[in-house]
């Protein structure tokens, strides 16, 4: 009711009316603790029923106690006057039912149900069982977490409503209502997240009937959380979510493959390992190949400029000299003694191929002969005349 508006109930400021139906919701304010909460009063008609406040008493003391990551916590509960009161933590990101449609992706759908499941089966281990799981009763906060809101049985809501088709058969006929009401709350849910709509009142039809490109593991594991009959369901929330997993995993298996595009003809003849070593090795062997001709020539040529050892030729004559040969600094007297020219022998051995020699000899010099000199005539003796 709106009239409880700018009004202060045991501390709590109503600055603000979020939402308005069976029961109202306000935006409250805790000067004691300067922070904003959300203030759920139930209908009066509640509080003049002792039976009911008594029990209302009682379920809020143990959902109090609940801690859980995707449950919304519960502050304070209480009653003043004809009013009965519950404070949780204030939520701005809004309800699951603000998100759908479009129908959620695959990683989506099953990231929502892990969080969701866990907090089911929490409540179920403290034996608490929600009975009005809808998009409109799970927030979603500040960091895109679902918090499990408005523990129906326990907060005086009608959930036998017509337009509620996330009531599971069992509750729809007033029969007791246990764990696996909310397993096919679950599947209601995972059916809206897959197809973009929750299905008409009386179960989920075949999904791919509805989005054919859905993958047959998904649907099947909809099918099963939402049976009709309560022991044909998953029994836990968790073993609907592990089905989910699996499911979703299939189907990425299953997924046809692209076809690699042919590869030409040239292209594969190129690619052959063995041809290629084999060019590269010819190639690696004609570069070094070259490189010692190269020096060899380069040490010659020094070697045939220098002349002492102070030279910077000399340096590489050392590599150059035929065997036996030593470097002389003095220029001899006597004829020059012919360069003795190296022969360089360079074997390359491919990997699948017989041994290449490669021999290189530069071409060789005439060796002058010597030349000897004539000698000078010896004068003929001349006889001085006789006095």
């Amino acid at each position: 009711m709106t009239d409880l508006l700018g009004k202060t109930i045991n501390g709590y400021q109503l600055i603000e009316v979020i939402h308005q139906g069976q029961n109202t919701v306000y935006k409250g304010f805790q000067p004691s603790a300067n922070r904003y909460v959300a203030v759920k009063t139930l209908r009066q008609s509640l509080a003049s029923d002792p039976g009911f406040a008594q029990e209302f008493n009682q379920d809020m003391q143990r959902v109090a106690r609940l801690e859980h990551p995707n449950i919304l916590p519960v502050f304070d509960f209480g009653q003043l006057d004809d009013v009965l009161y519950i404070v949780t933590r204030y939520v701005e990101g809004g309800t699951l039912q603000d998100r759908l449609p479009p129908a959620f992706s695959g990683q989506q759908a099953q990231a929502m149900m892990r969080s969701l499941a866990g907090a089911v089966d929490y409540l179920h281990g403290q034996r608490v069982v929600h009975g009005n799981l809808k998009p409109s009763n799970i927030l979603i906060d500040e960091q895109g977490q679902p918090l499990l809101a408005d523990l129906g049985f326990s907060q005086g809501v009608d959930v036998s409503g017509q337009e509620n088709v996330y009531l599971s058969p069992e509750q729809a006929q007033g029969a007791f209502a246990d764990e696996r009401t909310d397993v096919y709350a679950l599947g209601i849910l995972l059916y809206e997240m897959a197809i973009g709509q929750p299905p008409a009142r009386g179960g989920a039809p075949s999904p791919r009937s509805v989005r054919p490109d859905l993958p047959v593991e998904v649907e099947q594991v909809i099918l099963k959380a939402t049976a009709q009959n309560p022991d044909q369901r998953y029994q836990t929330a968790g073993e609907l979510s592990r089905a989910l997993d699996m499911a979703l995993a299939s189907s990425v298996q299953a997924a046809p493959q692209p076809v690699p595009a042919p590869v030409p003809a040239a292209a594969t003849a190129q690619s052959q390992p063995g041809q290629s070593r084999s060019w590269i090795f010819i190639l690696a062997a004609g570069l070094v190949f070259l490189c010692i001709l190269a020096l060899v020539l380069g040490g010659v040529f020094a070697y045939s400029q220098s002349g002492t050892q102070d030279d910077p030729g000399f340096f590489l004559l050392p590599v150059f000299l035929a065997p036996g040969a030593t470097p002389t600094t003095e220029q001899p007297d006597t004829e020059p003694t012919p360069e003795v020219i190296p022969t360089v022998v360079i074997t390359v051995v491919p990997p699948t191929q017989e041994p290449i020699v490669v021999t290189a000899t530069p071409e060789e010099q005439p060796i002058p002969e010597p030349t000897e000199e004539p000698a000078p005539p010896n004068p003929e003796p001349t006889e001085e005349p006789a006095g």
